[in-house]
């Protein structure tokens, strides 16, 4: 049996054009739209994002600064910018804020989609390391228990 995950989706785009694309190739996701850092803002913690598609020139401010709000407060935040700058400062910007990826306008349905399938990969490395952290651990109290059972035989 086959079947897809639904991500939580929060799309920060002041252009409608660009949301709407953005909406229209993320259709089997839950998705919330936000075209201001103040609205961001107002949705992020009812979203709580597997994603979020963060434009850097916003009506109100510069999505690098909520950006760097953001991955501050919420140090797992998967963040991907999407914008029409491929400046070296900004590029720079995002990367040292956080920013796991950088989409340049005008993109593809394919880009969009091999950044969903990125964000999978890196959510299933994270759940693979959680696993194996937790097995060390329990590895651990087994071994440490085992030469406690060891001492007490001895005594």
């Amino acid at each position: 049996m086959s079947f897809s995950i639904q991500l939580n989706i929060l799309i920060v785009e002041g252009v409608q054009m660009y949301r709407s694309i953005l909406l229209s190739n993320l259709s089997g996701h839950r998705c919330r739209v936000a075209k201001t850092i103040k609205e961001a803002r107002e949705l992020y913690d009812e979203v709580n994002p597997d994603i979020m598609f963060l434009d850097i020139e916003l009506p109100d401010g510069s999505g690098l600064e909520f950006l760097k709000e953001i991955t501050d407060k919420y140090t797992t935040s998967y963040t991907v910018m999407v914008t029409g700058s491929a400046s070296a400062k900004d590029v720079s910007e995002a990367q040292a804020n956080g920013a796991l990826g950088y989409i340049l306008k005008p993109f593809s349905s394919s880009r969009i989609n091999e950044t969903v399938d990125h964000y999978m990969e890196y959510r299933d490395t994270l759940i693979e390391l959680a696993c194996d952290e937790r097995e060390l651990k329990m590895a651990e109290k087994y071994v440490a228990d085992q030469e406690k059972n060891i001492k007490s035989d001895e005594e």
